[in-house]
């Protein structure tokens, strides 16, 4: 072996971005990583392997096998240590207010919770996807009967909703929000959501449609 270590990137098929980017120790004779849960559904990683190599330097790196094993991770994640006669408390549970969960995009969650003052038991509001700084949280109001409405402030909530700020990474891994009563708006007969967003995605999108605008333009003209 000579120069750089492996790069190794898990990309996440559904985000289309790296839950993983790190480069391997040098000389190891077995490294493990472990990719924390992502969606019920999603639709898995793709793996790379970068042999990278800076100036005139030569770069030499043998890898013999990848393999990958699955984890019951929850259940990991949930043993403790405890002194005799602590009673455990239950693991942090961020559903018990949670009504309904919409997920029309990958990059995109719609979350109806219950608003009464007072009921909230857990003060964050979980999304069990790696920590990234690109999710933001917003609460919006929502309006039975007016669907146009009720579209657009969950298409675009950064322009209908209010940010929560408090973005703050949780057990290690997860993304997580302060949703404590101060926090949500002052409801009487509407109702509210709280949408989170990977705002990168609304960039590439917006790319993409100023690219073929842009081709469009010039088809036109020639």
């Amino acid at each position: 072996m000579a120069g750089n270590p492996l790069l190794l990137r898990v990309n996440n098929n559904d985000s289309k971005r790296s839950d993983i980017e790190e480069y391997l120790p040098k000389n190891f004779q077995t490294s493990y990583l472990i990719l924390p849960p992502g969606q019920q559904y999603g639709l898995g990683y793709t793996l790379y392997f970068d042999n990278l190599s800076k100036n005139d330097s030569a770069t030499i790196n043998d890898l013999s096998e990848v393999a990958v094993y699955p984890l019951p991770f929850l259940f990991l994640s949930s043993l403790r240590l405890d002194a005799p006669g602590n009673q455990p408390k239950p693991p942090s549970n961020n559903t018990e207010n949670v009504l309904s969960v919409a997920h029309p995009l990958p990059s995109v969650y719609a979350v109806t919770i219950d608003n009464e003052p007072g009921i909230l038991k857990n003060p964050y509001l979980v999304l069990s996807q790696s920590f990234h700084q690109g999710w933001h949280a917003y609460i919006i109001k929502t309006y039975p009967g007016n669907r146009v409405y009720n579209f657009l402030s969950q298409a675009f909530p950064f322009i209908f909703g209010r940010k929560i700020d408090q973005h703050v990474l949780l057990n290690n891994w997860e993304n997580g929000w302060a949703v404590a009563p101060g926090t949500l708006l002052s409801m009487q007969q509407n109702s509210q959501s709280i949408v989170l967003v990977f705002l990168s995605q609304y960039w590439e999108v917006l790319g993409l449609a100023a690219m073929i605008s842009g081709v469009a333009v010039l088809l036109k003209k020639y």
